[in-house]
Order: structure tokens, then C-alpha cells, then sequence
């Protein structure tokens, strides 16, 4: 991505931070300005609303629960099995219809070329990170 220097069209300087002196700045220094001041903002809200959560789901049973034009509704945590609880009580050795194999990228990566692997290689999303 550049970081060139941009002049910025005035429709939308209300919404950048300009370079008094210049009338420019760089366009990923402004959008990681705005995005770093709205998170500053919104933290507070953030931190609010997890709270309520909190109390309400202390409060409340599990259910709907109406609240003036809203609606609250508590739901149970998912049940999910403890795997390390299972493997401990029924081991590989004993109950192998249990366990299965799995592919070893780690062993393909030190036996098979990197050029070759490229042909099986897929990118993620890229993201973004802004500190």
C-alpha cells in the first residue's frame, strides 16, 4: 500500500485531519487517526454494555424476559465435551475407534519442496490492526 502524500478533495476534508501548512497528509495516517479516535469513544460504551450484560445475566434465569419494549433474552451456555477429560478416561490404546488419524502439514512441509507445496497453499483474509 503507498503512503504517498494526498491532497485531500474539500468534500471531504470535515472528515480528515489535515496539514494546516500543506492541506495534505497521507490518507492511511488520517483513516488510522479517525479509527483510533472512534475507538477511544467507544470503549466506554463497550465497557458499559458488557457490564450490564454481566448483571443482567446474574438476575435473570434462562429465558425471555420482557423489559418495557424490549426483550432480554438469557440462553444457556453450549454443552460441549471435554476432550482432554475424555481422552484421559477412555486412552488411544484401549479404544482406538475413538480416535482417528490426522493430515501432518508438519511432516509434508520437511518432505515435500516449498514450490510444490505452493500449489496447495491458500491465503486467509487479510486484516487489519491499528495500535
Amino acid at each position: 500500500m503507498s503512503t504517498e502524500t494526498t491532497t485531500i478533495p474539500a468534500a471531504i476534508e470535515e472528515v480528515q485531519h489535515l496539514n494546516p501548512a500543506t492541506g495534505e497528509l497521507t490518507a492511511v495516517e488520517a483513516m488510522a487517526v479517525q479509527y483510533a479516535n472512534a475507538a477511544a469513544a467507544a470503549q466506554p460504551f463497550l465497557d458499559s454494555m458488557a457490564d450490564i450484560k454481566a448483571k443482567l445475566l446474574e438476575a435473570l434465569p434462562i429465558g425471555n424476559h420482557a423489559a418495557g419494549p424490549l426483550i432480554v433474552t438469557i440462553k444457556a451456555g453450549a454443552k460441549v465435551l471435554d476432550t482432554k477429560k475424555l481422552e484421559a478416561a477412555y486412552p488411544q490404546a484401549e479404544n482406538p475407534l475413538f480416535y482417528k488419524s490426522a493430515f501432518d502439514t508438519t511432516a509434508v512441509k520437511k518432505f515435500v519442496a516449498p514450490a510444490v507445496l505452493e500449489v496447495y497453499t491458500r491465503q486467509n483474509a487479510s486484516s487489519v490492526v491499528i495500535k
